[in-house]
């Protein structure tokens, strides 16, 4: 499976980076860093840029099967979901260290991260 990730060069996306392409996945870091950067030594694809840019999700969702965003910026679920929705990419695991280190008492899960699996859904082009 062709799995981007979002988030890569933070500690959970190095790991996620590690874990899937030991599982024989094809993996795509999405990330603000560069290619060259340590963090993705002997990471294939390395697609860099801003992941609330709508134009670089697009180009790094090309030819994707599955998006592991391990991020907890609602900004770049934002851009991501409808990228997703567009490019027809349908499956979305989201992982955040959020509920761990939140300075504030919150919720673990929001209601606004339940309405994400809904606009995955939606009829729209592909």
């Amino acid at each position: 499976m062709k799995i981007l990730v979002v988030g890569a060069a933070g500690r959970t996306g190095r790991h996620l980076l590690e874990q899937a392409a030991g599982r024989g996945h094809t993996v795509t870091a999405l990330a603000r860093r560069a290619q060259d950067d340590p963090a993705f030594a002997g990471v294939p694809r390395v697609h860099p840029g801003d992941a609330t840019e709508p134009e670089t999700v697009r180009e790094a969702l090309r030819d994707q099967h599955a998006v592991v965003m391990a991020v907890g910026a609602s900004a770049i679920a934002r851009t991501l979901l409808p990228a997703m929705q567009h490019a027809g990419v349908r499956r979305l695991v989201m992982t955040s260290s959020r509920s761990v280190v939140a300075t504030r008492p919150r919720a673990i899960i929001d209601l606004v991260w339940l309405r994400y699996p809904r606009r995955l859904r939606r009829p729209g082009p592909r």
